[in-house]
């Protein structure tokens, strides 16, 4: 069970990791995700004296939202900000349950290391779904919460969510992203019907997203789709996702679109036997600058053990080369000594991303 939930959180964070770039870059940020990002890059100068401001003014909403956004990224690593966080989600659980700070992840409590905590969050999210049944960013930010303790309500609370906010395309997203990394979880015919679900909503999200910014979902509809099964659309959106990287050349995500629209022709290609094809994609999506998550997480190696298994270890090979440009990781190095002494690596995660 950890690691099935270690593993939930890692390909988790690709996904935040997509939605923080994006709002980050675009500077879409705005009210209480704005203090949460403003939260990060905190002095610990600030910090003190915004842990003055509270301790003065209990009712100092914009403060403990800051100093929320400060604690997010160190409670796994400071004990001292893990409570702090802690006592941030509950406050703004229980004081101001419609906030957006309590969305995106920012305010989960771990279930396990910190049930005390938790089971007062979780009381305090049960009451506030009952309180206030009409207002979505209450359901949202619900499901978020129940993100991996209880898959069934975060499904059920976003439905609810979307349902009070049909045209809101942040709902549909995020049970995009939900169903995406259930699919992950799954194999066989369970996994083909999850990434069903993945697809329709990123397709429902996609046509609710403003125009410039619809490019940045074309890989999650590319990947959704060969995953679903249907290849004709999968190629459409690879295509349209190439075309996309040309004409958005130097933003952030042209290395993404560029790396997962040929993996993903590339796939499709094996599947007709094309292997010629199927290597000239597999090379071609190395061939970028990378990206925030590239060069973070990794290169995906999916086409990559595909055409292991059929042999074709000179372009892997390859491959692990072009990738080294932008991603720093010991394990290229190991995957390229098991490769030429003819093994099979375990490409763990990085079958994912």
């Amino acid at each position: 069970m950890r690691a099935q939930i270690a593993f939930l959180r890692t390909v988790a964070l690709v996904s935040l990791a997509f939605l923080f770039t994006q709002v980050a870059m675009n500077q879409a940020a705005a009210g209480d995700s704005e203090l949460l990002f403003k939260g990060r890059n905190l002095s610990e100068q600030e910090v003190e004296r915004l842990e003055a401001k509270i301790t003065n003014d209990e009712d100092n909403y914009e403060s403990r939202v800051k100093l929320l956004g400060y604690h997010l990224g160190k409670r796994h690593r400071s004990p001292k900000s893990a409570i702090a966080h802690q006592e941030m989600v509950l406050w703004i659980i229980e004081n101001h349950p419609t906030s957006e700070a309590l969305g995106d992840g920012a305010a989960i409590i771990d279930h396990h290391d910190h049930k005390g905590a938790y089971e007062k969050a979780k009381t305090l999210w049960l009451k506030n779904v009952e309180t206030h049944f009409e207002n979505p960013q209450v359901f949202g930010s619900a499901a978020a919460f129940f993100k991996y303790s209880d898959r069934s309500k975060t499904e059920k609370y976003l439905q609810k969510a979307q349902n009070l906010d049909p045209k809101n395309y942040k709902w549909s997203i995020e049970l995009a992203f939900f169903y995406r990394n259930e699919m992950l979880r799954l194999k066989g015919e369970q996994r083909k019907e999850t990434a069903v679900k993945a697809l329709a909503e990123f397709e429902k999200s996609y046509t609710l997203q403003p125009v410039g910014q619809q490019w940045y979902l074309l890989d999650k509809l590319a990947r959704s789709a060969f995953e679903a099964g249907q290849y004709e659309k999968a190629e459409k959106f690879a295509t349209q996702l190439l075309a996309a990287a040309k004409n958005n050349d130097g933003d952030w995500n042209t290395g993404n679109a560029i790396h997962h629209g040929n993996l993903v022709l590339g796939r499709i290609a094996i599947k007709e036997n094309e292997l010629e094809a199927a290597r000239n994609h597999l090379i071609e999506s190395a061939k970028i600058p990378g990206s925030p998550q590239l060069n973070s997480f990794g290169p995906n190696m999916t086409l990559a053990q595909e055409l292991l298994e059929r042999g074709e270890k000179g372009a892997v090979l390859k491959y692990f080369d072009l990738c080294g440009n932008f991603w720093s990781n010991d394990k290229l190095k190991t995957w390229k000594q098991q490769v030429t002494d003819g093994e099979m690596p375990d490409f763990g995660a990085n079958l994912n991303y």
